[in-house]
Parts: structure tokens; sequence; C-alpha cells
């Protein structure tokens, strides 16, 4: 019987076997060694559990002391319903989407703990690496807004500027 970690990474993906092993693999080198990875797999066969790449990973993982679970989740009814399939199976206290074609520096689940932690709050993110945007990364970019004072609720009203 495994123990529940404090952390789930959660993960949608589909057909895109290539860049799910790196995302894997800049998890498996995260100084935050605490957590499980729940993978949502809506691609027509069972590839994932297959490709001696992702196997691999997952394997290392297994070693590392972290559990990995690939579920099925069919049909195909968009990224809103993947994320929330995910977290329906997610039982840790802290639960991190991540995109299956990013790379993360091996500080970021760490960092994004310790703010959660210290500041008591419900949601954190940061910046990431892309793989689908190696070409033309300076178009999605974003900028950053910084503030000093608490979170509080933002109103979005449908045809307002904000919406």
């Amino acid at each position: 019987m495994s123990m529940i970690k404090s952390i789930n990474i959660l993960i949608p993906t589909y057909n895109r076997l290539e860049a799910l092993g790196i995302t894997l693999t800049s998890l498996y080198y995260q100084s935050e060694k605490e957590f499980d990875i729940i993978i949502a797999d809506q691609s027509p066969d069972d590839h994932l559990k297959k490709d001696n790449s992702i196997q691999t990973i997952i394997r290392l993982f297994e070693v590392q002391g972290n559990h990995v679970t690939i579920l099925k989740n069919l049909p195909r009814r968009g990224m809103a319903q993947q994320r929330q399939f995910l977290l329906e199976h997610s039982q840790a206290h802290y639960s991190v989407f991540l995109d299956d074609d990013v790379i993360l520096e091996p500080y970021v689940i760490k960092n994004m703990l310790q703010i959660l932690q210290k500041y008591n709050c419900g949601f954190t993110g940061c910046a990431v690496i892309g793989l689908s945007y190696r070409n033309d990364w300076r178009a999605h970019q974003q900028d950053i807004e910084f503030w000093e004072n608490g979170v509080s609720p933002e109103y979005v009203i449908p045809g307002s500027t904000e919406w």
C-alpha cells in the first residue's frame, strides 16, 4: 500500500509521446520529490502503456518512490473536461496541472509548494518552457503582474473589456 503524497501532478495528453516523455523527464529531476503523477490519456490506443521510453521513465519514478497512474479518458470532450477528470482523481492536498509539452526547471515544484504554504493561498503558477512554441515564443509571451495586497475576487461581466 502506497502513501498518498502531498502533491499530485495532473497531466492531460493526446497522441504526444515524445513531448510527454520530455515533460516526465523534467519532472524526474525536480528537487521536490514528494509527488505522484496522474496522466489522463485521450489517445485512441494504449501507446503510452506500450512505449518503451514512457515506461522507462515511469520505472525510474517508481524506483524514486513516485507513483505514476495512466488513466484513459474517452470519449474526447475537450480540455476543460480533461482537467476536471484529472482533478476528480487527485487525492493529494495540492494539485498541479501541467501540460504534456513543457519542461520545468528543477526548482519549480518546490518553489510552488513553498509559496502555497508560506502565503496559505489556494493557487499559484509559474512560467514554463513550452515545446509547442519553440519557433514562435515571442508571440506567446505574457506580461506578469505583481500586486502587494491580498487577493480579492474579480467580477467579469460578459461583453465588458475584461471579458
